[in-house]
């Protein structure tokens, strides 16, 4: 109980308070939770030099990290701060290909990562007017756990949870809708292998799958945060799935593609990438 009402109340001060302070001073908090984290800031530091930056850069970037995601939380936890308005205003760059996707009533399954902030990506869909599902997690603590979905079916985004999620991403495919997967969780067994950089990492299989399975589309997506209140929705590009008799190589050879367009888009922005368990061997 307690924690949730610590919860509500950080929520309110998060919705009343003046933007820009509220995100500076997620920044802050956030960065100094680098300094708290222990041995797990050592992961953040190494993932950053799987990418190819120094000792030194990957120090500054892993803050960075941290203090972006201290904004991520802030906006999650003003969501509702976020009206129709504002979210339409920021325009999807590359859209014409989203809606083509869309158009061709065969589904989409969206791939979109730990980067800028996930939950704008998909508010940036459903409030267009695209149906949008995404699977989430459960929450520990009921009374959270609603709190956050709320926030998300606010805005016309709807949550599938992640232990029953088979049929409920059938069926919405299967009605030409869009399924938003996060690529970036990182397995121990399981999944498809694929190489980041020159480093093997087990991923999820689900988007692919689908696709796959459903013959839809496979789009890659973000939201890069380009200042408190301001994002740049972004359809990246199409993934091609084949169809041929080996399922698995077929899976496999979309996973890779996507792979390689991941590592260039947090590349490009590394600051926004927030990715705090081991990713590769």
């Amino acid at each position: 109980m307690l924690a949730y009402l610590l919860l509500r109340f950080a929520a309110f001060l998060c919705a009343t308070l003046p933007v820009p302070w509220v995100s500076h001073s997620g920044f802050f908090f956030g960065s100094l939770g680098y300094f708290l984290m222990g041995a797990k800031k050592k992961h953040i530091q190494e993932n950053y030099q799987k990418l190819g930056f120094s000792k030194g850069q990957s120090l500054r970037l892993a803050v960075l990290s941290l203090g972006n995601y201290g904004r991520l939380i802030t906006e999650i936890l003003r969501t509702q701060g976020f009206t129709e308005q504002t979210v339409l205003g920021w325009d999807i760059e590359n859209e014409p290909l989203l809606k083509q996707a869309y158009a061709s009533g065969r589904g989409i399954a969206m791939v979109t990562f730990h980067f800028g902030n996930w939950d704008i990506a998909g508010f940036s869909l459903s409030l267009r007017g695209y149906p949008v599902s995404a699977i989430a997690d459960h929450i520990g603590n009921p009374r959270m756990n609603r709190f956050f979905i709320e926030t998300r079916e606010n805005k016309k985004l709807k949550i599938i949870p992640s232990g029953k999620a088979t049929q409920s991403i059938d069926a919405a495919l299967q009605k030409g809708e869009i399924v938003a997967f996060l690529f970036d969780r990182p397995l121990l067994a399981g999944g498809l292998e694929v190489l980041f950089g020159s480093h093997r990492v087990r991923i999820p299989k689900g988007a692919f799958y689908f696709a796959r399975k459903w013959g839809c589309r496979l789009l890659v997506g973000h939201a890069l945060r380009l200042g408190p209140n301001r994002f740049r929705p972004t359809v990246v590009c199409e993934i091609p799935v084949e169809m041929t008799d080996n399922e698995e190589a077929d899976m496999l050879a979309a996973a890779q593609k996507t792979m390689d367009t991941y590592r260039q888009v947090i590349t490009a922005c590394p600051e926004q990438w927030h990715m705090f368990r081991p990713f590769g061997t």
